[in-house]
């Protein structure tokens, strides 16, 4: 199957990995339509389900907030600080890996793996 490159499936992919701030797709098509100015919310969208789909992007949602997209899709932990709502990828050995292992070894079969913890962030926690 030929997958088909467009020039608007590269601009969201591009403004999804442009930064590590994990966008909505708001946030995405806004940043997208700086470059192209007639791209739909639609376009948008479709591009997103397509890129997670080929797995390039992973979506997320932390409690009742937007979907937010990530450009990292190894498995890796994310902080969230409780102040200024600013996410960190957590790189490296997960402390959910014991879990892993134990979901593995009882026949899991485990496609993802996140933990999301919460707290402040140094910048935050620096003002009280």
């Amino acid at each position: 199957m030929i997958v088909r490159r467009t020039r608007q499936l590269v601009a969201v992919l591009s403004a999804v990995r442009a930064e590590r701030d994990h966008p909505s797709a708001q946030a995405i098509y806004e940043r997208v339509r700086r470059d192209i100015p007639t791209i739909s919310r639609g376009t948008v969208y479709r591009n997103l389900s397509k890129l997670e789909g080929e797995r390039q992007v992973r979506s997320f949602r932390l409690a009742d907030g937007p979907v937010l997209y990530d450009g990292v899709v190894n498995n890796h932990d994310h902080f969230v600080c409780e102040r200024c709502g600013s996410i960190t990828d957590l790189e490296g050995a997960s402390a959910t890996h014991e879990s892993h292992r134990q979901l593995s070894s009882a026949g899991y079969l485990i496609e993802r793996q996140t933990a999301t913890y919460y707290g402040l962030c140094p910048d935050c926690g620096a003002q009280d």
